[in-house]
């Protein structure tokens, strides 16, 4: 799993007290990581919002990397 790219779907940003995508990557230590990259999208569920674009970045992340360790 080599430089396999994480990718977080951050849901429930619509609450109030959502936490920031870069608060969350900072308490999940992803700031840290090494050889890999990751990505936060924040999203909503019930509408859908952020979805496609988390889906998008995974999809892009995945050839990227998969191009990288051929």
């Amino acid at each position: 799993m080599r430089g396999v790219p994480v990718v977080v779907l951050a849901n429930k940003q619509d609450l109030p007290y959502a936490m920031n995508t870069s608060d969350i990557a900072e308490k999940m230590c992803l700031t840290k990581l090494t050889g890999r990259k990751w990505f936060v999208q924040g999203a909503c569920a019930m509408t859908g919002e952020g979805i496609y674009e988390g889906m998008k970045e995974m999809a892009r992340l995945t050839k990227e990397n998969k191009k990288n360790y051929r």
